[in-house]
C-alpha cells in the first residue's frame, strides 16, 4: 500500500511547491493522474475501511479522477461538469485539502452559465479563497484570485493577491502574464504613477527570481506615458543589490545608441552582482551588445566593458575569455594573444584559465599554441585530476584524438587508484563512438578493479546501445557469474533487456527475477510503461512473470 501511494503523495507535494515538473504535467495533461487514482483505489482496499487512512485515500483518488478527466478535454462542457461532480465527492473525503478547493475554483472558470458567459466569478472567489484558507502558504491560489479580480476590473484587489503571489511563489509563469495585464490596464486608465509603485513593490519581493522580472517587458509598449529611464534609476535606487535591474537598464540605454551610458550603467551592476550571478550577467550583456550594433559599425563597443569587468572581477575567467573572443572577431587575433599571455602570466595558479585559453586556441586552429599552454597548466598543476580529463575531452572534441590518447594514458598511470577515472575516460571514448578506445580503457579498469560491477556494466551497456548485442550479451553472461562483483541487480536487468531484444523469453524473465531479487527497483507501472518487453510481453513466461511479481 506505501508504494501504491508514495508517486501520488509526491506529486501532490510537487504542486504545492509549485514545482515547474508537476505544472508543466498539469498544463501539457498527463495520463499518470488516472494511474495515481487506480492505485490510491488499491491502496484504499489494501487497508480497507476501518483503517485511518482510508478516507484520506479514496479523496486524493477522486481528486486525480476528476484532474484526469479535466485535462482530457477542459472545452467540453460535459468534462468539466463530470469533473466537478468528481471533486465535489472529494471534499466529503477531504474538506481540508487546499488543492481540491483550488481545482473546484479552476472547473468553475471553465464553467459557462445559460447565458454563454462565465457568470461563475463568486464560486471562483469562494473556492479559491477557501484554498488559501488551508494553505496560505501556496502561491497559487493567490495567483489566481489575482487574475479573477483583474477580470472583474477590481484593480486594487488583483494587485493585492499579485503581491502576495510574487512573495510566495516568483518563479511562478503565470505571474508575468497577469502582471503585465495589471500594469497595462492601470495604465489604460491613466494610473501610470499607480503602476510604478506596483513594480516597485514587486520588485521588493523578486529575491532570486528577479532575472523574471525585467521591467522592460511590463512597461515597454506604454513608453509614452512611463518614463523607463527614471522607473529602473528607481529600482536600482531602492533596491541596489537588484543586479538583473542594471542590465536590463544597460541594455535599453544600448539599444538608443547610448553606448557610453549603457556600460557605465552595465558596469555599476557587475559591482553588485554575486559570484553566481556572473554568468547569467554575462550572457545578457554579449545578448545586449550584439542586438545594439547589429548592422552598425560599433561591433568593439564591447571591449570597453569586458575590460572594466576583469579588473572587476580578475578570477572570473570567462571575461576574458570574450575578450579574447572579441578581438578575434575584430580581426585583432594578436590582440587576444597578448591577452592570454599577460593574464597566464598574472594568474599561473588559475587552472581554468589555462584551461580555457587552451581550449580557445585549439577553436581557433592553435593546436601548437594550445598544446604549449595545455603542457603549461598540467606542469603547473600536476595533481590536478579533472584538469588532465578536461584537456583530453578538449583535444577529442576537436578531432585529435592521439592527444587525447597520450593525455589520457599519462592520466592512468598517475591516478589508477580510482574506478571513476577510468569510467570518466571510457566515457569520453563512448560520446564519440570510439569503440576501440573506450574498450581498452575498460579492460585496463577490469585488470585494476576486478569487482567493480559499474564498470562493466558501462561498458555493456555503451556496446547494448550501439546495436553490439552479442559483445554486450557476452560481458553480462561473463560477470554475473562472478559472484563477488557488485551491481548484480542492473547487470542482470540488462542481460533480461538483450534476452527480450533477441526475443528470448525464457531467458530473459530468469534474468529478470533475478535482477528484482537482487533488489533493482522496479513497480507494475515500470514494467507496464517499460517498452523493453515489448517483444515478448504477451509470452506465456512474462504473462506468468508479471502475475507472479506485479499482480493486480
Amino acid at each position: 500500500a506505501a508504494e501504491l501511494m508514495d508517486e501520488a503523495q509526491q506529486a501532490l507535494n510537487n504542486y504545492l511547491k509549485v514545482s515547474a515538473s508537476e505544472l508543466k504535467d498539469r498544463y501539457l495533461g498527463s495520463d499518470k493522474y488516472a494511474a495515481y487514482a487506480e492505485d490510491l483505489g488499491k491502496a484504499a482496499e489494501i487497508l480497507g475501511e476501518d483503517h485511518y487512512l482510508y478516507r484520506n485515500l479514496i479523496g486524493k483518488k477522486l481528486y486525480f479522477e476528476g484532474l484526469s478527466i479535466r485535462l482530457e478535454d477542459e472545452t467540453e462542457d460535459a468534462n468539466i461538469a463530470r469533473a466537478l461532480e468528481k471533486q465535489m465527492e472529494a471534499l466529503k473525503y477531504e474538506d481540508r485539502a487546499a488543492y481540491i478547493y483550488n481545482e473546484i475554483g479552476l472547473l468553475y472558470g471553465n464553467m459557462y452559465g445559460d447565458n454563454g458567459t462565465r457568470d461563475f466569478a463568486p464560486q471562483r472567489i469562494e473556492y479559491f479563497s477557501k484554498a488559501i484558507d488551508w494553505a496560505p502558504t501556496w502561491g497559487i491560489p493567490y495567483a489566481n484570485l489575482a487574475n479573477e479580480y483583474l477580470d472583474l476590473d477590481s484593480l486594487q484587489r488583483s494587485a493585492e493577491y499579485l503581491l502576495e503571489a510574487v512573495r510566495l511563489s516568483p518563479w511562478l509563469s503565470s505571474l508575468h502574464y497577469g502582471t503585465k495585464e495589471l500594469i497595462g490596464r492601470m495604465i489604460d486608465e491613466n494610473r501610470a504613477e499607480e503602476a510604478e509603485k506596483l513594480y516597485l513593490d514587486l520588485a521588493g519581493q523578486f529575491g532570486e527570481e528577479s532575472w523574471n522580472w525585467p521591467p522592460a517587458y511590463f512597461f515597454f509598449n506604454h513608453s509614452q506615458y512611463v518614463n523607463l529611464d527614471s522607473l529602473y534609476r528607481q529600482v536600482v535606487g531602492s533596491y541596489p543589490h537588484l543586479t538583473p535591474a542594471y542590465l536590463e537598464w544597460g541594455d535599453y540605454q544600448l539599444q538608443f545608441g547610448k553606448f557610453d551610458e549603457g556600460k557605465d550603467i552595465l558596469v555599476q551592476g557587475l559591482k553588485t552582482a554575486s559570484a553566481g550571478e556572473l554568468e547569467r550577467y554575462l550572457d545578457g550583456v554579449k545578448t545586449a551588445y550584439q542586438l545594439a550594433t547589429l548592422g552598425t559599425d560599433q561591433t568593439d563597443a564591447i571591449v570597453g566593458f569586458l575590460q572594466e569587468a576583469i579588473h572587476i572581477h580578475p578570477e572570473y575567467v570567462p571575461f576574458f575569455v570574450a575578450l579574447g573572443e572579441q578581438y578575434v572577431y575584430n580581426g585583432h587575433f594578436e590582440e587576444a594573444e597578448k591577452l592570454f599571455d599577460q593574464a597566464l602570466s598574472d594568474f599561473p595558479n588559475n587552472a581554468s584559465l589555462f584551461q580555457e585559453v587552451g581550449f580557445f586556441y585549439l577553436k581557433n586552429f592553435e593546436a601548437e599554441k594550445a598544446e604549449r599552454v595545455f603542457e603549461q597548466a598540467l606542469d603547473n598543476h600536476p595533481d590536478k585530476l579533472h584538469l588532465r580529463l578536461n584537456i583530453g575531452d578538449m583535444y577529442l572534441e576537436n578531432g585529435l584524438v592521439n592527444k587525447a590518447d597520450d593525455i589520457f594514458e599519462a592520466t592512468i598511470r598517475q591516478f589508477p587508484e580510482d574506478p571513476a577515472t577510468y569510467r570518466e575516460i571510457a566515457g569520453f571514448y563512448m560520446e564519440r563512438g570510439l569503440q576501440k578506445q573506450a574498450d581498452r580503457v575498460f579492460e585496463a579498469g577490469h585488470d585494476q578493479f576486478p569487482k567493480d560491477g559499474a564498470l562493466y556494466y558501462l561498458q555493456a551497456n555503451f556496446h547494448y546501445q550501439i546495436g553490439n548485442l552479442n559483445k554486450a550479451q557476452r560481458i553480462c553472461e561473463r560477470v554475473t557469474q562472478k559472484r563477488d562483483v557488485t551491481g548484480q541487480a542492473d547487470l542482470h536487468y540488462l542481460l533480461a533487456t538483450i534476452y527480450a531484444q533477441e526475443e528470448d523469453a525464457e531467458d530473459a524473465v530468469s534474468s529478470l527475477k533475478t535482477a528484482l531479487d537482487k533488489g533493482l527497483p522496479y513497480s507494475r507501472r515500470k514494467m507496464l510503461a517499460d517498452t523493453r518487453w515489448d517483444k515478448i510481453r504477451e509470452t506465456e513466461s512474462f504473462q506468468a512473470f508479471a502475475a507472479e511479481y506485479f499482480p493486480e
